[in-house]
C-alpha cells in the first residue's frame, strides 16, 4: 500500500498537482507519536531509537501540513530502520537560524560521498552487498525532498560510508 501511495504522490508532485494543506498543529504531540511508533518498531532488535526534542518545554503550535511532514519523517525513519542493523537512530527537533528543524541520525551503513547527490533522484537505489540489500523502489527520498520544497523547506544529507547518516529537514519558522 505504501508503494502505491508513493507512486501516486510522485505522479502528483511531477504534474504539480499535489496539494499541501497548511493548518496549525501541536508539534510536541506530533513528534511524540512518531517516536513511539518507531521505538515500538525496533523493539527486540539491536537498534535503539531516541528522541531529542529541544522544544519539548515549549507549547509549540506550528503552521504547516502535518500529514506531509509525517510522510517526510516516516520516509527518513523507514530508511534509518532498513539500513541500521545495530546501534541507534535519533530523532532530533530543534530551531536553528529561525528555522524549525528535524534531523534523523542513524549509525547504519552510511552512504559514500560520491552517491550523496544521486539519492534524491527518482528510482535510484544504491548498490550494496547481499547482506545490506533492502526493499524499496527508490522514491521515498525523492518524494521527501520535493515535499520539503513544497512546504518552503529543505532536505539535506550528511553521511559517511560505514559510520551512518543524518538527514536534516528544515522549515521556515
Amino acid at each position: 500500500m505504501r508503494l502505491i501511495d508513493d507512486i501516486l504522490d510522485f505522479s502528483l508532485i511531477e504534474s504539480e498537482q499535489l496539494q499541501v494543506y497548511m493548518e496549525p498543529f501541536e508539534l510536541n504531540e506530533f513528534i511524540t507519536k512518531i517516536y513511539a511508533t518507531y521505538k515500538t518498531e525496533v523493539k527486540g532488535s539491536l537498534v535503539a531509537v531516541r528522541l531529542r526534542n529541544e522544544l519539548e518545554e515549549l507549547h509549540c503550535n506550528i503552521y504547516s501540513d502535518e500529514e506531509r511532514i509525517r510522510q517526510i519523517l516516516n520516509n527518513l525513519l523507514n530508511n534509518a530502520v532498513k539500513y541500521t542493523r545495530k546501534g541507534s537512530i535519533e530523532i532530533r527537533v530543534f530551531i536553528d537560524d529561525n528555522k524549525l528543524g528535524f534531523a534523523v541520525t542513524d549509525t547504519g551503513i552510511g552512504i559514500a560521498e560520491e552517491d550523496l547527490d544521486a539519492i534524491f533522484s527518482q528510482f535510484v537505489k544504491l548498490k550494496y552487498s547481499r547482506e545490506q540489500a533492502v526493499g524499496g523502489i527508490g522514491l521515498g527520498l525523492t518524494i521527501s525532498k520535493r515535499l520539503s520544497e513544497l512546504l518552503g523547506g529543505e532536505l539535506e544529507v550528511a553521511s559517511q560510508k560505514g559510520k551512518g547518516t543524518t538527514f536534516t529537514f528544515t522549515l521556515p519558522e
